[in-house]
């Protein structure tokens, strides 16, 4: 038998409104502890009737204004370019499985991923090559890993940038490796989803997410603790297969270049290359080299040209 406080009791409804099981009188919400030892039904909201055709093309109307307003500021104020594709770690790890019977790949510094044209030496020799230069990275642990993947009997091409090949630790490359050691599959689906929409948005670039916009606001960092704004802002723009070079507001821009070189600043202080640390490095590199040639590969080094008018 239904109870009295039950809103199943018949005529409980307001005229014009449909009761339905566990429906509530329109303005009332009840609880289980309203009705003590009975079996409550999930409380279930009259909604009121609303013009939802008409609210559909509303949102969807502001959001293509706003995503035309966002794509014109990208364009005209920051100087972005459809086509810029972030160069994410999986975007490194997707070339690192073609290198596998690649007969070029290349591996090194910044200096030999910005100074490399894939199209030019794909031209000149009818081959191109596959680019895991990594910034900020030495190109002896990657030299190594290339050495440790038999997969690859090829060239490869080594930038040898002094300053960096015998630094004794792995830097940036050796973290994006640990994204190859485990590629989660939804970072895949998700760089892939990013790369076809950059391919035709500009303000999707990375750099410029709202997220990091709004953490370079921060200047809450304690004295002597670098923050965002001491930060290598964007400087590269990156196409298909990580062909990477020079953002162009870098050279037109005198402030974002002056910008630039100044955050360069940490890569000045001199780090102390002694005699011991060179020789392990020699040893490292023949053995690596070793690897690579008693499989039929075979190894170049080139050390790129360092461009003193630019960060």
């Amino acid at each position: 038998m239904p109870s009295s406080t039950s809103s199943s009791d018949p005529g409980s409804a307001p005229k014009g409104i449909v009761e339905r099981e566990g429906a509530l009188p329109a303005g009332l919400r009840l609880t289980a502890s309203d009705r003590p030892g009975q079996a409550q039904p999930v409380p279930t909201r009259d909604v009121p009737a609303q013009p939802w055709g008409r609210i559909a093309l509303g949102v969807l109307a502001a959001l293509v204004v706003g995503g035309i307003a966002l794509e014109v500021n990208a364009r005209e104020r920051i100087g972005l370019h459809a086509g810029d594709l972030d160069n994410s770690e999986i975007s490194w790890s997707n070339e690192k499985i073609r290198a596998a019977g690649a007969p070029v790949a290349i591996v090194g510094d910044s200096r030999i991923l910005f100074d490399t044209d894939l199209d030019r030496f794909e031209a000149l020799t009818g081959v191109r090559p596959i680019q895991l230069a990594i910034h900020g990275t030495s190109a002896l642990t990657l030299l190594e890993d290339m050495a440790d993947d038999k997969d690859f009997n090829g060239l490869l091409i080594v930038g040898l940038a002094d300053t960096m090949f015998f630094q004794p630790f792995d830097g940036y490359g050796g973290y994006v490796k640990k994204w190859h050691e485990f590629r989660a599959p939804y970072r895949v689906v998700s760089n892939e989803i990013d790369h076809m929409l950059q391919r035709h948005l500009a303000f999707l670039d990375s750099n410029y997410r709202l997220s990091v916009l709004a953490h370079r606001l921060d200047d809450d960092f304690r004295p002597g603790v670098e923050g965002p704004k001491d930060d290598i802002w964007k400087l590269q723009e990156v196409g298909e297969h990580r062909a990477t070079y020079l953002w162009d507001r870098v050279e037109y821009d005198p402030a974002w270049r002056a910008r630039t070189r100044w955050a360069w600043k940490g890569f000045k202080d001199p780090f102390p290359y002694t005699p011991d640390l060179i020789a392990k490095g020699h040893a490292r590199a023949k053995a690596a080299v070793d690897k690579i040639r008693t499989r039929g590969g075979d190894v170049i080094f080139v050390r790129p040209p360092r461009r003193q008018n630019c960060a």
